[in-house]
């Protein structure tokens, strides 16, 4: 979906940025917690918190739902891809294994 933007709009559309936002951080929040509760049921090894397989099998699922909305699906790719790295390093941190 595109807007076509002019001066009037602009406040408008940055408003609604603003709502996504407050929900994409909520959102965000929640996949942390998920992930850090993960982490204690997996093995106590780097192996294990990093699940490369999983790692794939989420990184095809988001660009094919990009892909099936319309969307830019190495971009969402890459979104997750610094998510899933960043998550990692919670986990390990977590685990004492950084």
């Amino acid at each position: 979906m595109r807007y076509i933007v002019n001066t009037e709009d602009l406040d408008s559309l940055r408003k609604k940025i603003d709502m996504i936002d407050e929900k994409i951080v909520v959102l965000l929040i929640q996949r942390m917690n998920i992930a850090l509760s993960i982490s204690d049921i997996k093995e106590n090894n780097i192996v294990s918190i990093q699940s490369k397989d999983r790692v794939s099998i989420v990184l095809e699922r988001v660009a094919r739902i990009a892909t099936e909305n319309n969307g830019d699906d190495n971009f969402i790719r890459e979104i997750y891809s610094l998510i899933i790295e960043k998550l990692t390093m919670m986990q390990l941190n977590k685990k004492g294994l950084i």
